[in-house]
């Protein structure tokens, strides 16, 4: 994977990926950044590990624990003199996102049924379902919420994606 901007004009979102070497978390980690809205306000700052296990990889999240905040410069060196106690899981066990080779590139998907978070923000417990599918010309993704009941609570609507093109 290479270091990678992505730009969708329609709702000024910019996500960016690029690839670390941060031992301490694992052999296949990049930062990933999410930043929306006309003053690109980073809307999320994760640390992506990437494991093969058998034609699939599995991605798990870390963010930084509370208490420290990112450097203004991301990159290996920048965050090399933090250690595994530093970073805790972004998101819980069982929201790992599962990517797969497909003919336009790689796509991950985030299972609903198996990723359950609690948004502190609406008091309540929500399902999550995200899915990527990078490609030459960018990306296409989508996030949704939902109640226990099923019930979308944001998110695009079904079949619908973000688009980004590469800059």
């Amino acid at each position: 994977w290479s270091s990678d901007v992505c730009s969708s004009d329609l709702d000024l979102m910019t996500d960016t990926r690029k690839p670390l070497e941060l031992p301490q978390l694992g052999d296949h980690t990049m930062y990933w950044e999410v930043r929306s809205g006309s003053g690109q306000k980073v809307y999320r700052q994760i640390i992506m590990v990437l494991s093969r296990e058998g034609e699939t990889i599995v991605q798990t999240q870390y963010r930084l624990r509370e208490g420290l905040e990112w450097p203004t410069e991301i990159n290996s060196a920048s965050l090399a003199s933090l250690s595994k106690a530093d970073f805790v899981a972004g998101l819980p066990e069982g929201c790992e996102s599962i990517w797969r080779k497909v003919e336009a590139g790689w796509a991950a998907y985030l299972d609903p049924d198996q990723c359950r978070v609690y948004s502190n923000r609406q008091q309540t417990w929500r399902k999550i379902e995200a899915e990527t599918i990078v490609s030459a010309a960018g990306l296409r993704q989508t996030e949704r919420g939902y109640s226990d009941t099923g019930e979308q609570l944001f998110g695009t609507p079904p079949d619908e994606y973000h688009i980004l093109n590469r800059l």
